[in-house]
């Protein structure tokens, strides 16, 4: 062994992703679960992830990818969103057991609709944004970056993550990192406002020497609207309330009146498809949010003392809330351990290691 290795050991360097401290911030228990007991328990490094994904979770990675297939489209590279989603279409139908079938529904068609939907509502807007090259030339979608923390009291561990798009805004100018969201319930400016992932990724950009003005979230509901029914009389309901879109509405003017839809769409239906496109917004939105100023700050002070708290952490404590037994992964073994059963055989049945996120092992001081 040569003198430069003597007093080296091999220990993880930790790659701190949104992920990894959204999970310890809100329950080291489930951050225990997720990071420490794959290896603790089972000898295997990773994260540990429930085998069955929720619907959400499911039709969130599948829009993920055709949203990146899109923007490198848009940048003049690959076949396109809709000849990927051929390819992952036959896939889930030659994977898919029956009663996944049955959990996930129709998910093929589903994500065609969203997609389809959000490029109708944002398609518009794509000439006032110019998706940036990089160093070497390759456009900003789907790209890592790293900084490292030393300077910040965290020896050789790392602040990494993984931007969707940056983009060049040519109206207002600067550069702007948008992010397709697929929520169930659009959220509200206190929950763009605070969110972590905006802070540190415009940090991490401003620091790689990017001119990073802040986020462009677009979002898009995935609850599918509701479709209009029929009435005795022939007519589709005017009902003020119901959680429609203007294409299904039409989808049911058509259906209800045959050839002779148009001429009912601009006088029957006037009005309610007047309002359903002014309702549109609670379908897709576009919120810009600029990031500068006392929360930039106090946001990356909050996120360097929550990565100083994970790097010296001592046991795991649970944080029980109300909602765990829908909002976390880990809440049946949770619950089964603080009766003090042995929780081995169903970890093994219902978890699976998956690689850990930017994980790196090497040999460091």
């Amino acid at each position: 062994m040569s003198s430069s290795t003597v007093g080296k050991k091999k220990r993880k360097r930790i790659a701190f992703n949104q992920s990894r401290v959204r999970t310890f911030i809100r329950c080291s228990k489930a951050y225990d679960f997720k990071y420490d007991y794959p290896v603790r328990e089972m000898g295997k490094q990773g994260e540990l992830h429930p085998r069955k994904l929720s619907e959400g979770l499911r039709k969130g990675g599948w829009m993920h990818k055709l949203m990146q297939a899109y923007w490198l489209e848009t940048a003049g590279i690959g076949d396109g969103w809709a000849v990927l989603h051929e390819e992952l279409s036959e896939k889930w139908e030659k994977s898919m057991f029956d009663e996944e079938r049955e959990l996930y529904a129709d998910l093929p068609t589903e994500c065609s609709r969203l997609m389809r939907a959000y490029l109708r509502y944002y398609k518009s807007d794509d000439e006032f944004f110019k998706i940036v090259r990089l160093p070497k030339g390759q456009p900003a979608v789907e790209f890592i970056i790293e900084v490292p923390l030393r300077e910040y009291g965290l020896g050789p561990h790392v602040f990494k993550g993984q931007i969707d798009l940056m983009v060049r805004d040519l109206e207002i100018g600067g550069l702007w990192v948008r992010d397709a969201k697929w929520v169930k319930t659009i959220p509200g400016p206190d929950e763009r406002m605070m969110s972590p992932q905006n802070i540190m990724y415009v940090w991490a950009l401003r620091k790689l020497g990017h001119d990073v003005r802040g986020f462009i979230y677009d979002y898009g509901r995935t609850k599918s609207p509701s479709e209009p029914y029929i009435l005795q009389n022939g007519s589709v309901t005017l009902r003020k309330n119901i959680d429609t879109d203007v294409y299904s509405y039409l989808k049911a003017i058509r259906k209800a009146h045959g050839k002779k839809w148009k001429s009912f769409a601009k006088t029957v239906y006037k009005e309610k498809l007047l309002d359903l496109k002014a309702r549109e917004t609670l379908w897709f939105r576009r919120e810009r949010i600029p990031v500068d100023g006392p929360r930039l700050e106090i946001g990356f002070q909050e996120y360097i003392q929550a990565c100083k708290n994970i790097v010296n952490r001592g046991g795991a404590l649970r944080n029980y809330l109300y909602n765990c037994k829908w909002n976390c992964d880990f809440h049946e073994p949770c619950v089964a351990e603080f009766q003090g059963l042995d929780i081995s055989r169903l970890m093994k049945t219902n978890y699976r290691v998956e690689k850990e996120r930017y994980g790196i092992e090497e040999t460091i001081d």
